[in-house]
Order: C-alpha cells, then structure tokens, then sequence
C-alpha cells in the first residue's frame, strides 16, 4: 500500500510531464489520478503493451478517448517496463503492475529516484519507445 499511496501521491504533485511507460493499466485509482493530471495540463504520455492494453478491466482505450497519448508495443514480446517520469526530475520504477491485483493482493515495490543520470537513462528509454511505438494507438 505505501508504494502505491507514493505513485499516486507522485502523479497528483505532477506540474508539467507524467511519461508512464507501463506493462498495463487497470488500476481506476491510477488512471483517474492520469485524467486528472491530463485535465489540470499536464502532458500525460503512456506506453504500454498491445496485448495487455485490450484485456478485460483495462483503462488503456479509456485514457486514450480522453486524449491522452498512448502508444502500444505492436511486437510479439512484451512490452514488460513498469517505470513512470514526472516532470523530468523524478523516477518511480520497480516490479510494480499499475493493477488492482498489484494495489490488493500482490507484494510489489516502487523505488523512487531523483538522481538526474537516473532520470535521464529512464526518460531516454521512454521516449526512444515512445518514438518506436509511433502510430501504435490501442
């Protein structure tokens, strides 16, 4: 619970950028905390992968309808990240799925890091994905 009260308190403090870059969303708590940011004029960018991004429960197609730019893997492997950068100055990665299963049930950690070498590696894999993954809409 304190990893995930840490990444949903992260993505409400965002001022400028949120890059998510995350196996799946189905978490409403975390999707509603992207709307919210998206609705306030942060720039909410999200990867995912494609496979996961059509399962039952997930929040992908809803955060997409909304205006959000989400961009799927569209390769037979997956697309396994779970990290997010806010507003390039911060990292919260680690085996956390963005799940209700993660929130209730399973034993997963988020690891913040401010370090800017750190932030700059994870915001160069986002983007080089994010790039990647261009016309990939789910």
């Amino acid at each position: 619970v304190g990893g995930f009260m840490r990444l949903l308190d992260a993505l409400a403090a965002a001022k400028t950028s949120i890059d998510a870059c995350v196996f799946t969303i189905s978490s409403n708590d975390l999707a509603d905390e992207l709307l919210a940011a998206h609705k306030r004029g942060v720039t909410v960018r999200i990867v995912t992968d494609n496979d996961k991004a059509h399962d039952r429960g997930s929040d992908v197609k809803r955060l997409a309808e909304a205006g959000i730019e989400v961009r799927c893997d569209a390769t037979s492997a997956h697309m396994h990240h779970k990290f997010c950068v806010i507003d390039n100055a911060l990292v919260l990665h680690g085996s956390f799925n963005w799940t209700v299963s993660a929130v209730r049930h399973n034993r997963e950690v988020i690891t913040p890091v401010r370090d800017a070498a750190v932030v700059a590696a994870f915001a160069a894999e986002f983007n080089n994905l994010f790039d990647q993954f261009a016309g990939n809409n789910p």
